[in-house]
């Protein structure tokens, strides 16, 4: 059974003013009181650092009926407070650092960081609190040794140089360690100075659970493209494997460079949770999880499941589920390849589950025609952007009536939320 959590906003504890214009609030409950982090302002990472964590909760919940409220103004249901992270700091798994590179006093910097409020310039961050310390360190050391070692910093006015970003993922209960560095086209001779760079920086750290960090993969990702993607499709390994792994509840996950893996497994394992709860009996019988990636929520749903079936189009997430469902012995769950909009509705009913859990952009129509086609007796729905959410609602509502909205703070000291809301036959 995956373990259903309690879904109430905590109490700020802070002290209570007044601003100046007289509105009483309560001060941040938070150790930046008021937003003393160095970067937080011209840093995009987060927006909310300098509010309570009960009033950012408030603040989730308004927005997620805001969204809600006009698309399903004919099926009004409450949304229930949002579930709270009682830890929410220093729990992001992964980090993608943007590198720059300038003179100071003549000597090479290189900064690594994260982009600017609507700019794409970047702001040189050497401290992060909501992801895993561990990587903050080793970006910190990495960004030294990549100074020392000459290697190009891409420009992309110019199309000169070569170093593009630099991945940073670890498994929070194993301790694996994933360093990437993605490159533009071309030789990358640092490449193998860098990798024994990454595996010394891990020395030493551990994860927020405890676990000694190593790094067991350093790859070379190149991304030749001049858009806006971050890694690209070929990857060379220099050090180590081509993946980590990590603990999910009951599960070991393998995870690969270009799989999908929240970034804050510890409240998406509750988001979890309340998906299976959500759908009740429907669970039992034969499941569609659509943007599967490695498995992870249908491989939760799989032992009380009769059949379970992911659909994913990244293929190695596809490899990575395949792995995932053999290692922790779930015969019953199977994985397809494919874009969701070409699969599914090739998908055989009956169907007694769908589970909808796509990307920020949301369902494509094709998608929703063909989860009503098939006609779930639950369809639950995961989405990480309250207006898609919305949108797709309104188009499913022909034939079912929203029953639940939950939303849960998988992203705390941002303004984003995940919503798990269930849809029921009319």
């Amino acid at each position: 059974m995956i373990p259903v959590p309690e879904t109430t906003e905590p109490r700020s504890p802070g002290k209570s003013f007044t601003t100046e214009a007289g509105a009483h609030r309560r001060a941040p409950a938070s150790p930046y009181e008021g937003g003393t982090c160095p970067h937080f302002g011209p840093c995009g990472g987060c927006s909310l650092l300098d509010r309570a964590y009960a009033d950012q909760l408030r603040s989730k919940r308004a927005a997620v009926e805001r969204a809600l409220r006009e698309a399903m103004e004919r099926d009004s249901v409450g949304v229930d407070p949002v579930l709270a992270d009682p830890r929410p700091f220093h729990y992001r798994n992964k980090a993608i650092y943007p590198l720059r590179e300038r003179r100071r006093g003549g000597a090479r910097v290189v900064e690594a960081g994260f982009f600017r409020r609507r700019s794409h310039s970047i702001v040189d961050v050497r401290r992060c609190d909501i992801q895993e310390p561990a990587l903050t360190e080793v970006a910190n050391r990495l960004r030294e040794e990549i100074a020392r070692s000459g290697a190009g910093i891409y420009d992309e006015q110019s199309g000169r140089g070569s170093l593009r970003h630099l991945f940073l993922r670890v498994g929070v209960g194993t301790g694996d360690l994933m360093v990437a560095f993605v490159t533009a086209k071309g030789p990358f001779p640092e490449g193998g100075r860098l990798a024994e760079a990454a595996s010394h920086a891990a020395e030493g750290l551990r994860t927020t659970a405890g676990k000694r960090v190593r790094a067991v993969s350093v790859l070379r990702n190149l991304q030749p493209g001049a858009g806006n993607a971050i890694l690209g499709h070929r990857t060379d390994r220099l050090l180590g494997g081509t993946h980590l792994l990590d603990r999910f509840g009951p599960l070991t996950l393998r995870v690969s460079l270009r799989s999908f893996l929240q970034v804050h497994p510890r409240m998406a394992l509750r988001a979890y949770g309340l998906v299976r709860d959500l759908a009740g009996e429907a669970a039992r019988g034969r499941v569609a999880d659509a943007y599967s990636g490695i498995g992870t929520l249908a491989l939760l749903l799989a032992p009380e499941a009769s059949e379970v079936v992911g659909i994913e189009e990244t293929e190695e997430a596809v490899e990575d589920a395949g792995w995932n469902a053999s290692t922790n012995g779930l015969a019953n769950a199977r994985f397809l390849a494919g874009r969701v909009e070409e699969v599914l509705p090739g998908l055989r009913g009956p169907l007694d589950l769908l589970v909808l859990d796509p990307p920020r952009s949301g369902c494509a129509p094709v998608v929703l025609e063909a989860g009503r086609r098939l006609g779930p007796r639950a369809i639950v729905y995961v989405s990480c952007n309250p207006t898609s959410l919305a949108r797709d609602l309104s188009v499913l509502r022909g034939d079912y009536r929203l029953a639940a909205v939950r939303p849960v703070d998988l992203f705390p000291q941002t303004d984003h939320v995940e919503v798990v809301a269930l849809l029921l036959p009319r």
